[in-house]
């Protein structure tokens, strides 16, 4: 059998992934021995549970179930897309004009008569009606930002996805 110095060389070439099966054959009946150096029990358990059962099963409709798996969640996804592709527009529209509208009302509704329509407010008022109308306008402009990026991405993992199915499906 093996010197200690020899099975510490086959475990660093093992964990490296550069050992062969004759070598790795070697090191489970190695560590197989009830009676193995004291430092290197932690690597008999490591190493026997590793190799306590080789066999791993592939279902025989694996291929079959990952493709309908895709195919089911392209599907989904496409149809989420077609009937809500107009609900951002449409709720970025809500939102503009109930923002438009607000502004208006409470600028009417404070001073109707008067030409300046911040004749009645003090400047720091009006400092902040501006600043809050600018903080609007930035938030309206990102939110929309947001949305086409959102929109965009979609169709991208959309298209992978088809092209992934399509790979799948030319595997033996």
């Amino acid at each position: 059998m093996k010197t200690q110095h020899n099975i510490k060389h086959l475990i660093d070439l093992y964990y490296a992934g550069e050992s062969t099966v004759a070598q790795e054959q070697e090191l489970l009946l190695y560590f197989q021995q009830e009676e193995i150096a004291e430092e290197l029990k932690d690597e008999q358990i490591v190493f026997l549970a590793m190799h306590k059962n080789n066999e791993i099963k592939i279902p025989a409709n694996l291929k079959t179930k990952l493709i309908e798996s895709l195919n089911k969640q392209i599907n989904h996804k496409e149809n989420l897309t077609k009937t809500k592709r107009l609900t951002p527009l449409f709720w970025n529209s809500l939102v503009a004009a109930s923002l438009i509208l607000f502004i208006g009302y409470t600028l009417i509704w404070k001073n109707p008569k008067q030409k300046n329509e911040y004749t009645s407010f003090t400047k720091e008022e009006i400092y902040k009606i501006q600043e809050a109308e600018k903080a609007l306008i930035l938030l309206s402009t990102k939110y929309n930002q947001g949305i086409e990026e959102l929109e965009k991405s979609t169709l991208l993992i959309s298209q992978s996805n088809k092209l992934l199915v399509k790979h799948i499906n030319k595997l033996p």
